[in-house]
C-alpha cells in the first residue's frame, strides 16, 4: 500500500493519520503524472483529472503553444507552396498586396514561425485549414491530397437493361405480327361478306318474275 499524508506526499510505509491509502499498482499509473493537473488526491484516493473539460482545454492550449513555436526557413515554405499549388513568390506577393505588414514580413524574413501573422494570413489567403498549416511546419510539406476512388460502372445492370429491352422488342414484334394477322383476317372476312351480299343481289336481279296469267285471261273473256 501507498500512504499519503495531509500534504498529499506519498509513503511506501504506514504513517500516522494518513489522508488516504491506495494500492501500489494503482499508484504506478499516476506517479509519473503531474499532480494537480492530471490527477489529484483526497480522502477517497486518487482523482483522475484527464477526463475533465478543463484538462482538455489546458492540453489544447499547450499543444497550440508548441505548434506556434515551430519554424521553417523561407525556402522551405516557398518550396512547399510551389509543390502543392504551383505558386511562385510573385504569386504570393500578389495575394498579400492588401496586407502590407504581412507582405513586408514575407519579403524580408529569412524564416517563419507557425504562430507568425504572415503565416496565418498566407494560409487564409490560400484556403488552407489550420491543421494543414500545422502539418506543414511539422513535416516541411503539406499533407497528401486524398483521391476519391472512382466506382466502376455497373455492367450487370446495363446487361439486365439491354436484356429487358431485347425482350420488350421481341414482345412488340410478336404483338405486331398478331395484330397484322388479325387485321388481315378481318379484311378477308369483310371481303367475303361483301362478295356474298353482292352475289345474292345479282341472283335476285337475274330471276325473272312469272307473268300475271289471271289478268290475261280476263282480257280474253271480255273480247
Amino acid at each position: 500500500m501507498i500512504y499519503f499524508n495531509q500534504n498529499k506526499q506519498a509513503y511506501a510505509f504506514v504513517i500516522a493519520d494518513p489522508l488516504c491509502a491506495i494500492e501500489e499498482n494503482v499508484w504506478k499509473e499516476y506517479s509519473s503524472l503531474q499532480q494537480g493537473v492530471e490527477y489529484d488526491i483526497d480522502e477517497t484516493g486518487i482523482i483522475d483529472l484527464r477526463d475533465t473539460p478543463e484538462y482538455e482545454q489546458e492540453q489544447a492550449q499547450k499543444e497550440r503553444q508548441r505548434l506556434n513555436l515551430l519554424n521553417l526557413t523561407k525556402a522551405d515554405v516557398l518550396l512547399a507552396l510551389y509543390q502543392d499549388k504551383g505558386l511562385t513568390p510573385d504569386d504570393i506577393k500578389a495575394m498579400l498586396k492588401d496586407n502590407v505588414p504581412a507582405l513586408i514580413k514575407f519579403d524580408y524574413a529569412s524564416s517563419y514561425y507557425r504562430g507568425d501573422d504572415v503565416v496565418n494570413a498566407l494560409g487564409l489567403a490560400l484556403g488552407y485549414r489550420t491543421e494543414e498549416m500545422d502539418y506543414l511546419f511539422e513535416n516541411k510539406k503539406f499533407p497528401e491530397k486524398v483521391v476519391e476512388p472512382v466506382e466502376p460502372a455497373d455492367t450487370d445492370s446495363d446487361s439486365d437493361t439491354d436484356s429487358d429491352n431485347d425482350n420488350n422488342t421481341d414482345l412488340d414484334t410478336d404483338n405486331t405480327e398478331i395484330n397484322t394477322d388479325s387485321i388481315q383476317n378481318n379484311i378477308e372476312g369483310s371481303t367475303n361478306e361483301n362478295t356474298t351480299d353482292t352475289s345474292t343481289d345479282d341472283v335476285s336481279d337475274e330471276v325473272e318474275q312469272p307473268a300475271d296469267t289471271t289478268e290475261a285471261a280476263n282480257t280474253n273473256s271480255s273480247e
